[in-house]
């Protein structure tokens, strides 16, 4: 998985906190500070090193972002495994998917709260 930007730059912003690990080294960013380690060897490599005061960026108002997953399950209370369904949003928008092993939808996402309905699929319906 990679992050590539054509356009010469990209900007990660949360309002609290990013973590990136790999290999058990890890930067962690948030309001205390930039806190990193690693099991091995860390290296910084500049020309020159500066160490003014402190200084800090105001994070971008980020839009408030709402989600939810449905769990299906039967009467029984047994999950509908990897079974397809469809989703439909306030707006419209309908959204069609496959549950997993424990029979949740994948997380449905939208800029406000709104409610969503979910109907599964079966092989007779023609879908």
């Amino acid at each position: 998985f990679k992050i590539i930007s054509t356009k010469g730059s990209i900007e990660l912003a949360a309002a609290e906190e990013i973590l990136a690990t790999a290999g058990g080294s890890y930067i962690k960013i948030n309001k205390s500070g930039i806190e990193h380690g690693t099991p091995g060897t860390w290296f910084a490599w500049a020309a020159t090193h500066g160490k003014p005061s402190e200084k800090s960026l105001s994070v971008a108002h980020l839009p408030k972002n709402y989600n939810v997953q449905h769990v299906l399950q039967d009467d029984e209370g047994k999950p509908y495994k990897n079974h397809k369904y469809i989703a439909w949003q306030e707006n419209g928008q309908t959204i069609e998917g496959v549950t997993d092993s424990e029979g949740k939808t994948k997380v449905l996402y939208s800029a406000t709260p709104e409610e969503y309905q979910v109907r599964l699929i079966f092989k007779d319906e023609g879908k």
